[in-house]
């Protein structure tokens, strides 16, 4: 019988993982999302966090801790908090362990864990890997990268829908994610090594390589899919969002053979999607193969950047109508195939990669 689990925080973030999260684990089943107050979400469907189509959960805003419909409290850090919440996270965790609940708190900040978890919990041990490592690796399995001209643009949910069609049909897939919350789906974060503060990006690219092929060795996959870890360009001299340094860290480790790429519906567009595809080529050694077209719209006239912020593009959610739209009148135009994995579904892209790949799936 499946452990019944509550959420929290829930975010946008995390949607891709609520739509997936029976499909990749048998442990632990999904009864209750908490939103805090003030993201508007309490509610509401889930899928409201990103304008897509209901999936039949709604948000709440209160933890309620003597619910007897959930045991187990999944607690996250969200990937992208400007702020410190380790206070608030620590303070919901002793609470539901006061109530008799069970914790699984999920950080891939790669910070120091707070001391108040380490007082909850005194028998934790931080994992510590001693990586041996060699100069170059050749990796066997096809890779495929998914990575997003905003790094918002669904390129998580897509790599999910992939992982979900690859093991449909009997292919086992070694998958690097950004969010640590994956790791219950047995999937790799590749945040805990280029998180780390105490080390020089030399040495990140050290441990990445160890780490990728020791997990080749070991799980020996038929499919190796990676999701960029930031946004795979620059956006503007204002929103410089990341200069995608860390994408390309990481292509250099993980060479990739195929590229989906993941498009504010208003950048769908057949001229720019070939031009880029070739600039990919060169920065990271892959053309795209196929293109996601999201239902976010990057949003500039809300307010300048501030210092803390400044690789932060701030977006708006269109109507899922408006990038069927854009497709039908732009897809005609462009050598790249485009499609809406949110509402088709991720078969069509699967079958441009499947076809790519010819005897390798």
């Amino acid at each position: 019988m499946k452990i019944p689990v509550a959420m929290y925080p829930f975010s946008s973030d995390l949607l891709p993982v609520v739509k997936f999260f029976e499909k990749f684990q048998n442990k632990y089943t999904l009864k209750k999302l908490f939103s805090p107050p003030g993201l508007g979400l309490a509610g509401k469907d889930a899928a409201y966090a990103r304008n897509h189509p209901n999936i039949g959960i709604t948000v709440a805003d209160e933890l309620d801790m003597n619910d007897s419909t959930w045991e187990v409290l999944l607690l996250t850090r969200p990937i992208d908090s400007k702020v410190s919440i380790d206070s608030e996270l620590s303070d919901v965790a002793e609470s539901a362990l006061q109530a008799g609940k069970s914790v699984v708190y999920i950080d891939g900040s790669g910070a120091e864990i707070p001391e108040k978890f380490r007082e909850l919990c005194p028998s934790y041990k931080e994992e510590n890997h001693g990586y041996s490592w060699e100069k170059g690796i050749h990796i066997d399995a096809p890779v495929i990268l998914v990575g997003g001209l905003m790094s918002e643009a669904d390129s998580f949910e897509v790599l999910l829908g992939l992982a979900a069609k690859l093991h449909d049909n009997g292919l086992y897939t070694t998958c690097f994610i950004n969010h640590p919350i994956c790791d219950i789906f047995g999937f790799h974060n590749l945040g805990r090594i280029l998180n780390k503060s105490n080390k020089d990006e030399a040495q990140k690219m050290a441990e990445l390589i160890a780490y990728v092929k020791d997990l080749e060795i070991t799980e020996r996959p038929d499919v190796i899919l990676v999701e960029a870890p930031d946004a795979v360009m620059r956006y503007s001299d204002l929103f410089p969002n990341g200069f995608g340094i860390r994408s390309y860290m990481v292509c250099q480790v993980i060479r990739p053979d195929y590229f989906v790429c993941c498009v504010p519906f208003k950048m769908a567009n057949g001229a720019l999607m070939d031009a880029l595809s070739r600039d990919f080529e060169t920065r990271l050694n892959v053309s795209i193969n196929a293109v996601h077209v999201s239902n976010l719209m990057p949003d500039l006239t809300n307010k300048m950047p501030s210092l803390s912020d400044i690789d932060i593009i701030p977006y708006v959610q269109v109507n899922l109508d408006s990038v069927r739209i854009q497709i039908e009148h732009e897809g005609k135009n462009s050598q790249i195939p485009m499609y809406d994995v949110i509402t088709e579904g991720i078969d069509g892209i699967y079958a441009i990669l499947n076809e790519n790949m010819s005897k390798k799936i």
